[in-house]
């Protein structure tokens, strides 16, 4: 089973005139079904004893999926290596730049459940 980052996030109608007037007129909408903003805290110092890393250094052919398929044999699990390194997508990282790639994975999607609520 897949776990989800959106699995804790409400979801709600945005039907704002000043978003309406921005982005609806041209698409004939009057609302739009979205995800309310995440606010995720990250591991605490006790926690991050806890959490095995391993490291891998981004090349200039580096995808976060890729990175998540080598070490947890699932690419769409690519938001949890973003998530513990602050770095949301791929482009926030550089050639050189050190990825800590968290684990066990059941122990750190707890942490990250944990942080959501």
């Amino acid at each position: 089973m897949t776990y989800s980052r959106y699995a804790t996030r409400e979801i709600f109608e945005n039907d704002d005139i000043n978003y309406r007037d921005t982005f609806f007129r041209d698409r004939d909408v009057t609302k739009i079904n979205q995800y309310e903003t995440a606010r995720h805290v990250y591991p605490t110092l006790d926690q991050l004893q806890e959490i095995e890393v391993s490291t891998f250094r981004w090349k200039t052919n580096s995808n976060l999926y890729k990175i998540a398929y080598e070490y947890y044999g699932r690419p769409e699990l690519w938001w949890v290596i973003a998530w513990f390194n602050r770095k949301p997508t791929d482009f926030h990282f550089n050639q050189g730049d050190i990825v800590n790639v968290p684990g066990p994975l059941n122990f750190v999607l707890s942490l990250f459940e944990e942080s959501a609520e």
